[in-house]
């Protein structure tokens, strides 16, 4: 996947800094494609870009409402 602003192609979280967004919520699941392994890498792009890191944990692998809403 290619992300473009302006015509110029750049990594996705150099857009959001370069519009605005100064802060990030990645939310960690136990299990399924937004695994722990998935938020670390996430993680490592959000601080390397310079942005406020929030991380949520859901100790669930289906959305059930009870820790936070989806």
């Amino acid at each position: 996947v290619h992300y473009t602003d302006n015509g110029q192609t750049l990594a996705f979280e150099k857009i959001l800094t370069n519009h605005g967004l100064n802060a990030a919520r990645v939310r960690v699941w136990t299990s399924g494609q937004y695994d722990l392994s998935y938020a670390l890498q996430m993680a490592k792009r959000i601080k390397a870009a310079g942005i406020t890191l929030i991380v949520d944990l859901h100790f669930s692998d289906t959305c059930t409402g009870h820790l936070s809403p989806c």
